[in-house]
């Protein structure tokens, strides 16, 4: 009867054990995903950054005559200038 006394009861440093490996698990799991969202982040603005330079790069060579006033246009305070395409 004294060997079955030993088999009932878990043992208790291996049970403590298991249980920080649960709440490690736990917590790392919310500061990886919380990771995982800011390099995702920060890797698509910086494709979007690089994006934008070369796009509005592209228009400068299109059309280097026309930006100066455009841009004038854009940055005057108070204007509300409603925006229209026009075929030239």
């Amino acid at each position: 009867m004294a060997d079955l006394a030993c088999c009932a009861a878990p043992n208790e440093a291996a049970l403590g054990f298991a249980i920080v490996l649960v709440q490690c698990f736990g917590l790392s799991r919310g500061f990886f995903r919380y990771w995982e969202r800011l390099v995702g982040h920060q890797a698509a603005f910086r494709l979007l950054a690089d994006l934008r330079v070369r796009v509005y790069t592209r228009l400068e060579a299109l059309a280097p005559t026309g930006l100066p006033a455009f841009a004038a246009a854009i940055s005057s305070p108070g204007s509300s200038t409603t925006w229209t395409l026009s075929r030239t």
